[in-house]
């Protein structure tokens, strides 16, 4: 019987402690963070930024998340210049010859704000010393082409081989430049395939399987010594393209594009202005056919 007492007296005594420890203080409660899953934390996030979203229609483009670059549109990757007109009446080539140059940048400028295409020949020695210009250029979804290495007349003229050697040279140049597959198969003569100096290679050329280009109009930027001012520039392009607009479909139009060419560049943008009033639609010569 006194056994059972102590325990019974003890039990109680332990409640009673029990009941006043409980009416002090509040009960301290630890809980030990589970880690998340590797990703989860990505997860949450992407479904909160997604939650605003508007749905997008099947097979509708999903809207970019936050800090993501949207993929281009048709409309971006597209050329930067109007579709051409297989039925088109008459046709320009804008042609710039001896870059690039310091000017180069200027005239892709103007050409892109106009939306007109064009074709440089430059030189194997100005593009070796500014490749990231002739980058441009070709960037910009122009033509680039062959106009020899040098332009050194007395030299490149001494025979068909070295003719040729200096051509190829140049296309090495382009090739290291734009890459292996960049056609260079299209030329043009410094001064010109009528020149006395080299019309006895023209079928040589033509035999190693380059086209060359001519032109039948210009705005004598390189016709005289003395620097011609935009407007006497403007003046000459007229003139020539009258001499041949109404006779021949097709209009070459031949420019400059050296560092002393600034006017060439201040005149561009009246005279693509003035080629679109007559109806001429531009293109590379890219696709031409040499006659």
């Amino acid at each position: 019987m006194r056994g059972l007492f102590l325990k019974t007296a003890a039990l109680c005594l332990s409640l009673a402690l029990c009941l006043v420890g409980c009416s002090s203080s509040e009960p301290t409660i630890s809980i030990e963070a589970t880690p998340a899953p590797a990703g989860s934390l990505h997860v949450m996030q992407t479904q909160a930024q997604l939650s605003g979203a508007q749905s997008q229609p099947l097979g509708g483009e999903a809207s970019p998340l936050p800090g993501e670059t949207p993929a281009p549109s048709a409309e971006e990757t597209a050329s930067p210049f109007p579709t051409e007109n297989p039925d088109a009446e008459k046709i320009c080539y804008l042609t710039f010859d001896d870059g690039p140059s310091k000017n180069t940048e200027q005239l892709l400028a103007v050409l892109a704000e106009k939306q007109v295409p064009a074709t440089f020949f430059i030189l194997g020695t100005n593009a070796d010393a500014h490749p990231e210009r002739v980058k441009a250029i070709a960037d910009a979804g122009h033509l680039v082409a062959n106009h020899s290495y040098s332009h050194k007349t007395d030299e490149i003229y001494q025979s068909l081989d070295a003719l040729l050697a200096d051509i190829q040279k140049c296309a090495d140049s382009i090739h290291a430049i734009l890459g292996d597959d960049y056609p260079t198969d299209l030329f043009r003569f410094p001064t010109g395939s009528t020149n006395k100096k080299c019309r006895d290679y023209r079928e040589g050329v033509k035999a190693a399987g380059y086209r060359y280009f001519d032109w039948n109009a210009l705005n004598g930027d390189a016709e005289t010594h003395e620097k011609r001012s935009p407007e006497e520039l403007m003046a000459r392009l007229q003139e020539t393209i009258e001499d041949v607009d109404g006779r021949k479909k097709e209009v070459i139009v031949l420019m400059h594009d050296t560092n002393s060419k600034e006017n060439t560049v201040l005149m561009l943008s009246d005279a693509i202005d003035y080629l679109r009033s007559l109806g001429y639609e531009f293109r590379t010569l890219k696709n031409a056919q040499m006659h």
